[in-house]
């Protein structure tokens, strides 16, 4: 099975949140889930602000915008908290 994720890096300004709503929104036709994990706060509120904007102001079910440390605590710590403690 071939992974096809992908890591996007540029510079400010240079329209990455553009870039990966736009690219989203455009392949939302096949209806998988996505997950966009994003460093801080104000890039998930920047993310959430343009995907809105590319797609009428709605954030499909299929997409998830969280926080790098979200991400960390929803996927990797709460599902075996339990047995750990």
């Amino acid at each position: 099975m071939q992974l096809k994720n992908k890591v996007n890096m540029a510079v400010a300004g240079s329209g990455k949140t553009w870039g990966i709503c736009n690219e989203v929104i455009s392949k939302q036709v096949i209806e998988k889930k996505t997950l966009l994990v994003t460093y801080t706060n104000k890039g998930k509120e920047s993310l959430e602000k343009e995907f809105r904007k590319q797609n009428r102001g709605v954030i499909s079910s299929e997409v998830v915008i969280k926080t790098w440390y979200q991400f960390l605590l929803s996927e990797f710590i709460k599902p075996y908290q339990n047995d750990v403690f």
